[in-house]
């Protein structure tokens, strides 16, 4: 097998190391988007994604009950799949009128916001 050449997996490995840290910068120069997502864009997006989530994840519990194989994985399915469900109706209400919240509302709706979030990913 031949090697590949090390200018043709350079692209590769720049990409990967940049778009974790810096996604906007990759998705707006490297992909070259005309600009970024509205905020109604966001929230559609993030609803239809979440309940495509819940979706799959609810038919992959049904299937292990009928199979009578829970174990704990599917635990910690169904714990992040609650946050997730969490963290949409917080970004829904978070990306909403902002305006119209008091200052304690505000700040409970991130740090739930923030806090699912993390949840969710791990």
């Amino acid at each position: 097998m031949q090697r590949p050449q090390l200018a043709s997996v350079t692209p590769f490995i720049i990409i990967w190391l940049i778009y974790p840290v810096f996604p906007a910068y990759f998705l707006r120069k490297c992909m070259m988007l005309p600009s970024s997502p509205t905020l109604a864009q966001t929230e559609a997006v993030d609803i239809i994604i979440t309940i495509l989530a819940i979706i799959v994840t609810s038919f992959r519990l049904y299937v292990r009950v009928r199979q009578r194989r829970l174990w704990i994985d599917d635990a910690w399915a169904a714990l992040g799949m609650t946050f997730n469900f969490i963290l949409l109706v917080a970004l829904c209400l978070y990306l909403q009128d902002f305006e119209k919240y008091p200052q304690n509302m505000r700040v409970a709706l991130y740090y739930i916001f923030a806090q699912c979030f993390y949840v969710v990913l791990w």
